[in-house]
């Protein structure tokens, strides 16, 4: 791309004045950013929450719309036009025509969510139907979930009609030929059918809310959003001064990183030791004692008992290593870690490091269904828990043995007498 930005420039011009022209233009000549910015100050109610890509949470609020005895009061006529936008283009037999799904009777239509893992499953026993809704806005497919799912409903439902609906912003085509692509701008169409037919019956909070989902499919998660459309041409036109952001920007791990960080330095009672973006090190300043301080090329301080958080792209864990140091104050250290609140993996003390508890932080399923504000949001949350629960009793399995302490008293006498000399 920096060859592309000096055949624009003149010769004289290098390729770091180019790049700061570029990123000059970008902010100074350039209204579809304002329009954009404009969108994005708009108050919208799921935007404000944070659920914007959360599939849960999209989830949660279909499984509302789709229930007929939920409070929203439109009946079973949303799970109808759903429904029937979802098959208008699809090669369907006369069972699941637009014409039969409207002249079915749904009120009576049960909707679960994580059924069997399912996100949502909606089924009538007055017409015998069962409808598999599976989501995908951020995440992808994995293993053979959808046949397992078809598989689980044939066995509950025998005899039923079944059909499976695989629901993803852009209508990618699901691994099973039992499903048919959905793409959100029918659930988009759907939603809009209800609100223009409803007119006034609506409840007004209930209309706000909903008017608010279709805003936000608008803005966020349709192929032909307002702002996927302004983002189109905003990078058409300032397409190298993005890339030179793009370049630069943070990536999903430094910002876990940056937040795990941001925990411990937050935390009374806690010494960072070592900052990595894969390793970050700490320890508690309790264990702050000569004798621990022996440990040998491992840590930046000579701990040899140290707290290690392994952010991977896909995982954060937590563990309490006791590494490399004099095999005595070693052997004795494990000898105390064979029992509770630690867990080695290990039952005999190996000659470099040795995991002596463990922890999960963030569980590959997180990452298949948050985001990263979500993410970071459940880092705080699962932080918090081992400050408050995990933690204290860690520390005071050794703060209370008087062969630690005695060490520190021997010490500090020793540099006592050293400074006299």
């Amino acid at each position: 791309m920096r060859s592309i930005a000096v055949w624009y420039c003149p010769d004289h011009v290098s390729t770091g004045d180019a790049d700061r022209l570029a990123l000059e233009r970008f902010l100074l000549q350039n209204p579809e950013f304002d329009k954009m910015e404009a969108l994005l100050r708009q108050f919208n109610l799921f935007e404000s929450l944070g659920v914007v890509r959360q599939e849960l949470r999209h989830s949660d609020f279909l499984r509302f719309l789709l229930d007929p005895n939920e409070l929203h009061g439109v009946g079973d006529r949303f799970l109808k036009r759903f429904l029937q936008s979802a098959l208008s283009e699809t090669n369907r037999p006369d069972e699941w025509s637009a014409l039969q799904v409207e002249l079915w009777d749904l009120r009576d239509a049960a909707v679960a969510r994580e059924w069997h893992s399912i996100d949502v499953l909606v089924t009538s026993e007055r017409e015998r139907v069962a409808i598999i809704l599976e989501n995908k806005i951020a995440s992808s497919q994995h293993s053979d979930q959808l046949r397992r799912y078809v598989t689980t409903v044939e066995e509950r439902y025998r005899g039923w009609k079944i059909l499976g609906l695989y629901l993803t912003p852009d209508g990618r085509e699901p691994s099973n030929e039992r499903f048919i692509a959905v793409g959100y701008d029918s659930l988009n169409d759907a939603v809009e059918r209800v609100l223009e037919g409803t007119g006034v019956a609506l409840q007004p909070d209930v209309r706000v809310a909903i008017s608010h989902y279709v805003q936000m499919l608008r803005r966020h998660i349709v192929t032909d959003s307002e702002i996927a459309t302004l983002c189109r041409k905003i990078y058409h036109q300032h397409r190298h001064a993005l890339d030179l952001l793009f370049e630069h920007r943070p990536d999903q791990q430094t910002i876990i990183r940056d937040a795990v960080v941001e925990c411990i330095r937050s935390t009374p009672g806690i010494h960072l030791d070592k900052t990595g973006k894969s390793n970050i090190d700490f320890f508690p300043t309790a264990w702050d004692l000569p004798r621990l301080r022996e440990g040998t090329g491992w840590t930046k301080s000579g701990h040899m008992l140290m707290f290690e958080v392994l952010n991977s792209p896909t995982q954060v864990s937590l563990c309490l290593y006791l590494g490399p140091g004099p095999e005595a104050t070693r052997s004795r250290l494990f000898a105390k870690m064979k029992s509770r609140p630690f867990k080695p993996s290990f039952t005999t003390l190996k000659q470099s490091w040795n995991t002596v508890w463990r922890r999960s932080l963030l569980r590959k399923e997180a990452y298949e269904r948050l985001d990263t504000d979500g993410l970071g949001i459940e880092l705080r949350k699962q932080w918090r828990e081992f400050v408050e629960t995990d933690l204290p009793p860690l520390v005071a399995a050794l703060r209370d043995e008087d062969w630690l302490r005695k060490a520190t008293v021997e010490h500090a006498g020793l540099q006592t007498n050293e400074s006299s000399l």
